[in-house]
């Protein structure tokens, strides 16, 4: 406008107030007030109208221009944020002020976390001790065991409920020392060890809106991912004749807070992969969701039991992951007691008996917290050893102290 005289200035500023309509003047007469002639010098309405047509082409291409130049800004800021795994909803502006929405970038933090989990884990085991080797025994007359543990929860730390046990690092170590040597006193030829999931207690310390309340402190990312690892890989050494070692995920084995990011449990696979590649002439097996394997001529199917699929009608569960001609037996862990959450006809130890196959839902060595005794769910620490006995499983449960 400053490149117009000051009455088609003046023009275009009534026009403007009046949201570019001449009110109850003509455009004739708005040339006449503000003296815009034609060629001829005589007042134009034509003249008038064209004036405005052109002020507001002018400033829509300015806008446009404004906004290239304001997008190009945000984009640097989109950028940034994108880098600390953020994404941006919406941007919008309050005078001088620019408001950013934002939501975590759940797929890009799994990937993220995975990564440095394993820089982290590899960096360690190349600066801990040479790779074990399994011990072996020679017994006479020995059986083939198969010891099942489950919810190890590492990294969580209970104190001073009235019915609940203490629970740290050094308890669930503890715990596990005491299974080594229980296991070798029934002299097996082969041990099979089974892991049901829930290794860890939280990466993030966010499963839950309290759940660092309930974590012993420091025990959380790669730190608890390297204890986890070391508790283990020291247990699994402790054993006499370890055979193979299968394992699971559990809920608390991801690496996001959120479960429906990361739903296969990374913590579990990191933990499984470094543990084969440290362990001589020991077999690992691991799955997201389920494992099954014909042991000493008894199919058992594994689980942490907190997916969807583990509230199937159990026939449907052996059709799917069992194996005909073999007594199936389903073991999951997941509830920190020998019951299950589900009517009082399904609660028992054993959830559900066949002719041809037994649900059993296992022992932990993590019994609970503040949350599960204020519900009045309280267990004893444990874990199952299980023989053949007739091509059916003769269940030992085996509570520690």
């Amino acid at each position: 406008m400053s490149k117009l005289s000051k009455n088609k200035q003046a023009l275009i500023e009534y026009l403007v107030e009046n949201s570019g309509k001449p009110g109850k003047y003509t455009w004739t007469d708005l040339a006449e007030t503000f003296d815009v002639k034609d060629t001829k010098g005589n007042y134009s309405g034509e003249n008038a109208r064209q004036l405005w047509k052109n002020y507001r082409k002018t400033s829509r291409k300015n806008m446009q221009e404004a906004e290239k130049t304001e997008y190009s800004d945000y984009k640097q800021i989109v950028e940034d944020l994108d880098k600390d795994n953020l994404k941006v909803k919406s941007i919008w502006t309050n005078g001088d002020r620019v408001n950013i929405s934002v939501v975590p970038d759940y797929q890009k933090e799994e990937e993220d976390f995975s990564s440095v989990l394993k820089e982290t884990l590899l960096e360690h085991i190349k600066n801990s001790k040479t790779k074990f080797k399994a011990a072996k025994k020679s017994y006479p007359r020995s059986k083939i065991g198969v010891a099942v543990t489950a919810d190890y929860h590492i990294g969580a730390y209970i104190e001073g409920l009235i019915k609940t046990k203490d629970f740290s690092v050094e308890v669930v170590t503890d715990y596990l020392d005491q299974v080594a040597e229980d296991i070798n006193s029934f002299r097996y030829s082969e041990v099979h060890l089974v892991i049901l999931g829930d290794l860890i207690e939280s990466f993030t310390g966010l499963n839950h809106i309290n759940s660092w309340k309930g974590m012993q402190s420091g025990m959380y990312g790669g730190n608890v991912v390297i204890m986890a690892y070391e508790i283990i890989r020291k247990f699994l050494s402790q054993i006499n004749n370890l055979k193979e070692v299968y394992m699971v995920s559990g809920n608390h084995d991801r690496v996001t807070s959120s479960n429906k990011e990361d739903v296969e449990g990374d913590v579990c696979k990191l933990l499984a992969y470094f543990l084969e590649d440290n362990c001589k002439g020991v077999e690992f097996s691991f799955s997201p969701m389920v494992l099954t394997k014909v042991i000493d001529n008894i199919c058992y199917i594994m689980t942490h039991g907190h997916l969807g699929f583990s509230s199937k009608d159990m026939g449907k569960i052996l059709f799917q992951y069992g194996k005909q001609g073999y007594f199936n037996v389903l073991l999951s862990g997941h509830y920190h007691t020998r019951r299950s959450s589900q009517n009082v006809v399904h609660t028992q130890t054993i959830g559900e008996d066949n002719a041809d196959y037994r649900s059993i839902i296992c022992p932990s060595l993590f019994t609970g917290n503040f949350y599960s005794e204020s519900n009045g769910w309280t267990s004893t620490a444990g874990y199952l050893i299980i023989e053949n006995r007739f091509d059916k499983p003769l269940v030992v449960d085996i509570p520690l102290s």
